[in-house]
């Protein structure tokens, strides 16, 4: 009974701020979360693509230009860019490490997140736009491996 007595006051006491025009405190609304813009590939053993998306950015070249393509030949690669690819797709599939690759394509700069599906035996790579460039103009090809317990960088 006491429980009732006081729930009813409580919707009294509230529905009389709102007609007296009291403000009534509430949470801040949180700012709208910016989506993340990427593009996503998925690359057979040979390291051709197969299969492609995207979200909130643009290919370089049209996707008919690409697939089947090795993902080394789709984009205009430094020799040091598509080496580092290569040898981050090898450790990915020989040592169950997921790989992130940063290379340049004209004028803009990109990290490739690159981890091998075993049971498709496939790879899955997300590329995304680096805004803030962390090299020199002349960008070195840069490999993070990430494993359970530690990053190496090479």
């Amino acid at each position: 009974m006491k429980s009732r007595l006081l729930l009813a006051s409580l919707c009294a006491i509230s529905s009389t701020a709102s007609v007296l025009g009291m403000d009534v405190v509430t949470a801040p609304k949180k700012a709208p979360r910016k989506r993340e813009s990427y593009l996503m590939f998925e690359v057979g053993k040979t390291l051709r693509i197969r299969e492609y998306g995207s979200r909130n950015m643009e290919f370089l070249v049209p996707p008919r230009d690409f697939v089947g393509k090795k993902i080394t030949e789709a984009v205009p690669l430094s020799v040091a860019h598509k080496q580092a690819f290569e040898l981050a797709f090898e450790k990915t599939r020989k040592e169950n490490v997921r790989a992130k690759v940063r290379y340049a394509v004209a004028d803009a700069q990109f990290s490739a997140a690159i981890r091998y599906l075993a049971d498709k035996q496939r790879y899955s790579v997300k590329v995304t736009e680096v805004k803030k460039p962390q090299m020199g103009e002349e960008q070195e090809a840069a490999i993070y491996y990430v494993a359970p317990t530690k990053t190496v960088v090479l």
